[in-house]
Parts: C-alpha cells; sequence; structure tokens
C-alpha cells in the first residue's frame, strides 16, 4: 500500500463484516497530469478562448454545446445524455485555493484531504458486468468498484486514476484519446450499477487547470483552476456551476474550492460543511457558484448530499 491511505480502496468495505445493507458510496476519480479544463469543458461562448488558443482550440462546430456559453469536448459525447438528463453536474473554475505548478505538490497536497487510493485491481474475477468498460487499467477499477457496491460489500469509498493529463505537446493528438477513455469509462461504471447508481457519487478532479494561453509545442503549460464533474443522484445536475473569472492573465482563476464540493458529496460523518461565515457571496452579475447553489438547495430542503 501507498502513501495513498487504505480508506479509498474498494476492498476495505468488504473486509469489515461481510455483505451489508446498501450504502451510499463516494467514488473520486483522480485525473493525474494536470487536466486541461479550458478543453474538456470550453467557454466557446468566450472570444478570447480562441484568440489564446489559435492552434488548440476545440472548433465551435465540434463542440457538444450544453449552455450556450461551454460546451464539452466530442470525445466526451458518451457524458452528454446524463447532463442533459440532469445526472451530471459541472463545476467550472474550481481547485485548491492553494496555487501549486508542481505535480508532486499538488497531488500531496489534494491526496491529504481525500485520502484517495492506489490499489491496483483487475477485473477479471468480476467479468461478464453490464457496462462496455475500456480494457485499461481505469477501466477494470471501475469495474471492480461497481462490482463491490453491487454486492452490497459495505464500501463507502473507493477511488480510480486515470493518468495522461499533462499535455505540454501536441494536445489536440492526445487529449481525444484520454478524454475517450475517461468518457467510456464513466458511463460504462454508471450503466453497470444500474439501479444502485441512485446510491453512488461521483466525483471528478484533477491536481491543477493549464494556462490558458497555448505554448509553442501546441500545448499549454501548468494552470490553476480546472473543472470537476459530479454524477449522482441526488445532485442536482443539468448545469455547469462555478463563478465564471473570465479568461484573464496567464491561467483560470480558482473560485470554487474543490473541498467545497466535496463536503457535500461525502456522507456523515465525514462530512464538514463550512460555516456560513466561509461561504461564498451570490453576486448578481455573474453565475453563483456550485457552493452557493447546493446551499440553496440545502436550506430549501432538496436532498443533495450523500
Amino acid at each position: 500500500m501507498t502513501r495513498r491511505a487504505l480508506l479509498g480502496s474498494p476492498v476495505v468495505g468488504a473486509a469489515f463484516g461481510g455483505p451489508r445493507q446498501p450504502r451510499k458510496t463516494l467514488v473520486p476519480i483522480f485525473q493525474r497530469g494536470g487536466s486541461d479544463g479550458l478543453n474538456i469543458v470550453i467557454p466557446h461562448g468566450e472570444k478570447r478562448y480562441y484568440e489564446l488558443r489559435p492552434n488548440i482550440a476545440i472548433r465551435r462546430k465540434d463542440v457538444l454545446d450544453l449552455d450556450g456559453f461551454f460546451g464539452l469536448h466530442p470525445s466526451l459525447k458518451p457524458l452528454k445524455r446524463f447532463y442533459d438528463s440532469g445526472q451530471l453536474a459541472i463545476v467550472h473554475a474550481a481547485g485548491s485555493r492553494a496555487q501549486m505548478r508542481s505535480h508532486i505538490d499538488a497531488q500531496d497536497y489534494v491526496e491529504a484531504g481525500l485520502r484517495t487510493a492506489d490499489h491496483e485491481t483487475s477485473c477479471a474475477p468480476f467479468a461478464g458486468g453490464a457496462g462496455d468498460y475500456p480494457d485499461t487499467r481505469f477501466g477494470n477499477r471501475l469495474c471492480q468498484i461497481a462490482r463491490l457496491i453491487k454486492e452490497d460489500s459495505g464500501v463507502e469509498m473507493a477511488s480510480a486514476d486515470i493518468g495522461g493529463w499533462d499535455h505540454h505537446a501536441g494536445e489536440s493528438r492526445v487529449l481525444p484519446y484520454v478524454a475517450a477513455e475517461f468518457a467510456k469509462g464513466l458511463a460504462a461504471f454508471w450503466n453497470d450499477l444500474g439501479e444502485r447508481a441512485a446510491d453512488v457519487t461521483i466525483v471528478t478532479m484533477s491536481e491543477f487547470g493549464r494556462a490558458i494561453r497555448e505554448n509553442t509545442a501546441g500545448g499549454t503549460e501548468h494552470g490553476w483552476g480546472g473543472v470537476m464533474f459530479v454524477m449522482g443522484g441526488a445532485i442536482p445536475g443539468g448545469k455547469v456551476y462555478g463563478r465564471w473569472p473570465g479568461l484573464e492573465g496567464d491561467v483560470l482563476r480558482v473560485t470554487t474550492d474543490f473541498r467545497d464540493v466535496f463536503d457535500w458529496c461525502v456522507p456523515s460523518p465525514f462530512s464538514a460543511r463550512p460555516s456560513r461565515g466561509r461561504r461564498q457571496a451570490a453576486r448578481s452579475d455573474r453565475p453563483p457558484s456550485a457552493h452557493e447553489v447546493l446551499e440553496t438547495a440545502a436550506d430549501s430542503n432538496v436532498a443533495i448530499s450523500l
């Protein structure tokens, strides 16, 4: 077992007490390498996006539009129907308030808070799952987690990693492949869960985003703010949340702390919702942050947290 704690391993719940009653499960998905949120959920309504990325920007005609301003990378098409059905929420300009551009430092910071696992898995013992998983380590991991959840083995949190997001060069050639694996894996996992999906929340994130401007090698340097996906029957999906800071400066500013997103997804007693003094104030001239929207739903007695 590595420095990433045992808590996230899907074998934890099964090791203590055997089969149990269905329970809520959190599944963090870590995109290692620093994913480019601006080319994953594209602000195609932002003129500067195309000015600053003349060679690697996703063409408007290829973008899977979400709300007239944001759209998905075309390789994420398997996830579009979950957004349309209200099962997928997106939080843009999200990340760590601590601005770090070192992979090691940023990953350590995130993992210290999330305590995810690095446990090698294989789907071979669980052949015959309902999902069409990619034949990769990421796909195998999700397949095993789904099987354990469906067997009521007591899993409360289980994580998966997918690498390949560090695109300093040739981003337009590489990103479509890793994005397709990511989307296919999540879609297969969700379909495999069937009715148990109502008890599961997926949260995806990376250690940081990428620079706003493309570099001379057709890639992007390390940045700051990125994008998070939240999938779950209890989460108000079908929207892109977050206070959009615009494309000014070198990096996308973080306006929603990743921990605020997890606060609303982690089941009690692990949840540590911030006090009202820490909550972000609404701005009438910009969309509300994810935290503000979720807080409003909670105050309105809408079930949003697990």
